[in-house]
């Protein structure tokens, strides 16, 4: 499933790859020029914001935020994310019903 930004004012918002399994989603973007460092994520019930402080990306350099609306919600102490090679790879957990009591 690919996502597109719908916030125009951000110069440079990378195209969102979102991948689903029973337990949790991967969610991948090419974010060139930017590293763990530069990367907050976050999870908003259902929602996973991704706010980058720096892409290098010819003209479009610059800083973005991203809200991905997934369709479980997000176990926001075991939502991971890392930048290598130019790659934000986020692993989010799915909260699942048993978690929540």
């Amino acid at each position: 499933m690919f996502d597109r930004a719908d916030d125009t004012r951000d110069r440079f918002v990378p195209i969102f790859s979102i991948h689903e399994s029973p337990l949790a989603y991967l969610i991948e973007a090419e974010i060139p020029g930017a590293s763990t460092a530069d990367v907050l994520v976050e999870a908003q019930g259902s929602d996973v914001v991704v706010r980058c402080a720096r892409v290098l990306a010819g003209p479009d350099e610059g800083a973005f935020t991203r809200k991905l609306r997934l369709s479980h919600a997000i176990d926001g102490a075991r939502l991971a994310a890392e930048v290598r090679d130019g790659v934000l790879r986020v692993r989010a957990p799915k909260l699942h019903a048993a978690d929540e009591g």
